[in-house]
């Protein structure tokens, strides 16, 4: 593929959750995005257009009117929606970075609760300990320092995600969907937090795969399980030939359309116009949508 083939509308559609309907109201009432067109006349977009509606999509999902939200990203097109109880986000942020200076696990865990209490599961780990744990991360790289704090976060929220799995009764006649990072992605806190919104919604029963497996493995281990479908998770974007590797393996072995490519390492991949997958662009509500369509 060159660099600057598009993709189709449909593709489109599918990493964002949209109905080409919403996008086609889009473009006449906002002119807004403008397609190029395919050989045969269907609507494609590039690179940037693709970019612009992932933040437009942000700030509908926060709330915002489309009215509002495209005027806004084609003013500013790094603009973000604001962050959800942001008084609330940052005291505990303090609180937070305050425990793990002073070292004190009965601290943090007493933030925890209380956070966990005010913002509830989803907010709790979606706009406060994820976004945390990757500042942590980024204040590790940059410095050299912190990575004692960073495990102790990590622990800390991963307690936090099995705590709520426990919580959950799934259904024995919920689809069985495969969980499963691509090989050589060790990151699964978001896989994990993913599987839990998927069984406490009852869309499919999640076959929970350990991280690091190699594909073939994984295929396998969806196929004993009788998984309906499979997706795949990276936090940290695959190169192209591994991920059209991947894809390929899976098609190969009988899984094609049944292959979803989940989180921020996929965000900008070119395989969704290349293969029959499935593909969401790393927010959890639009992932669970593509789940949902995956088990009918």
């Amino acid at each position: 593929m060159t660099h600057d083939k598009h993709i189709p509308v449909g593709t489109v559609c599918a990493m964002f959750g949209l109905n080409p309907n919403t996008v086609r109201t889009w473009e006449r009432r906002y002119q807004f995005p403008a397609p190029s067109r395919s050989a045969g006349g269907h609507r494609t977009y590039g690179e940037s257009e693709i970019e612009l509606i992932s933040r437009i999509v942000a700030l509908t999902d926060a709330g915002v009117a489309p009215g509002e939200a495209i005027p806004q990203v084609m003013e500013n097109p790094a603009v973000h929606p604001p962050p959800k109880d942001a008084a609330a986000l940052s005291a505990y942020s303090r609180k937070i970075i305050n425990a793990l200076d002073e070292h004190s696990d009965t601290l943090l865990s007493n933030v925890f609760g209380d956070a966990l209490n005010h913002l509830g599961y989803a907010g709790f780990i979606e706009d406060l300990a994820f976004p945390m744990l990757a500042q942590l991360g980024r204040n590790w790289e940059a410095t050299g320092e912190g990575v004692a704090a960073e495990h102790a976060f990590t622990l800390a929220v991963t307690e936090v995600l099995l705590g709520q799995s426990r919580k959950i009764v799934i259904l024995d006649t919920a689809p069985v969907i495969t969980f499963a990072c691509v090989p050589d992605e060790l990151h699964q806190l978001p896989l994990l937090h993913l599987r839990n919104l998927t069984a406490s919604e009852n869309i499919a029963r999640p076959l929970m795969l350990t991280a690091g497996l190699p594909m073939d493995e994984i295929i396998d281990a969806s196929r004993r399980g009788g998984a309906v479908a499979i997706l795949l998770s990276a936090t940290v974007a695959p190169s192209s030939s591994d991920t059209r590797q991947w894809v390929a393996r899976c098609i190969n072995a009988g899984w094609e359309n049944r292959v979803a490519l989940a989180g921020p390492g996929f965000t900008r991949s070119r395989v969704y116009a290349e293969y029959p997958v499935r593909a969401a662009a790393g927010n959890y509500r639009q992932t669970l949508t593509l789940l949902r369509a995956l088990t009918v």
